[in-house]
């Protein structure tokens, strides 16, 4: 991606976590990147094309690359816990984009299929790493594609959670939670 397009998705990011996505203008967008509307409008074709831009840009599968894939162990605890880590420090990191998405998905339906992105990339690789974990024979028989979303609700409901509540609802040390919560779903799936 090219330096101009970078400027426009980081200028685009901040300003929907301060404003929201009604609320920010592409003429902002375009002052906070220092570049003219017209440039927005030539890499992005509209607002919404910048949303699909950073949303695409924030996808799982550019966490979960190459790189992640060769530290795998397949050890179903192991790398389900990793796999739960690197979930939960993207989606920190990203946290305000998040809940603004959700927030923003209601007053904007058109949003719902950009923000399913998130969790349709992450069920993605939770249900490849399951399939060659079943390939090697180190899990039960069981439908993959359930387990895989069963895995993103047990991430995805603790980050809402955690994001939403604090620790008001649990107070257990988060990589404790993280940790007794694989360990007991992997063990639900070995032989």
């Amino acid at each position: 991606m090219d330096e101009t397009k970078k400027k426009i998705i980081n200028a685009t990011v901040a300003l929907f976590v301060s404003k929201g996505y009604k609320g920010t203008t592409t003429k902002e967008i375009a002052n906070a990147s220092g570049v003219n509307e017209v440039t927005v409008f030539r890499h992005f074709g509209s607002k919404k094309g910048l949303l699909e831009a950073v949303v695409d840009q924030m996808t799982f599968q550019t966490v979960f690359d190459d790189h992640f894939t060769k530290q795998l162990s397949w050890d179903l605890e192991k790398d389900l816990w990793m796999i739960s880590k690197k979930y939960h420090e993207t989606l920190d990191s990203i946290k305000d984009l998040v809940l603004i998405g959700f927030r923003e998905a209601g007053n904007h339906p058109e949003l719902n299929e950009l923000i399913s992105k998130f969790p349709k990339s992450f069920k993605k690789i939770v249900y490849d790493y399951l399939v060659e974990m079943k390939q090697k024979n180190k899990i039960i028989n069981v439908n993959l594609e359930l387990q895989a979303m069963n895995f993103v609700w047990l991430n995805f409901g603790y980050f809402i959670s955690k994001s939403r509540f604090g620790k008001e609802l649990i107070t257990v040390d988060h990589d404790e939670f993280l940790k007794q919560s694989t360990i007991l779903f992997a063990r639900g799936l070995m032989p």
